[in-house]
């Protein structure tokens, strides 16, 4: 399923969107940097939960970034297990999160 929000200053353009796959995985959420804290990644996020709760799933789950742990835990996501990757030189975190749906 795909969830896009689009607009801004007269242009078509994204600036938010997010996708999940049937198994209960979120794929994809990204908002522009100068559309944040609007609350559009949170309405894309509320529309995925409430797609998955029609969808009688149990849960949603989520590789995030470092700088998207924040959200996800406000959204009621709970770190199940860390990664610790080296890409190009650069130590990353990936955080394994689940929320548990019903």
């Amino acid at each position: 399923m795909d969830v896009r929000c689009c607009g801004g200053h007269g242009r078509r353009r994204t600036v938010a969107f997010g996708d999940f796959e049937n198994d209960f995985h979120i794929d994809m959420l990204f908002c522009r940097s100068d559309w944040g804290r609007r609350g559009v990644e949170a309405a894309i996020y509320a529309h995925i939960e409430a797609r998955g709760n029609e969808l009688a799933l149990t849960r949603l789950f989520v590789e995030a970034s470092e700088a998207a742990r924040g959200p996800f835990e406000r959204w009621g996501f709970r770190v199940t297990c860390r990664q610790d990757l080296i890409r190009i030189g650069v130590a990353i975190h990936i955080y394994q999160m689940e929320q548990r749906l019903g």
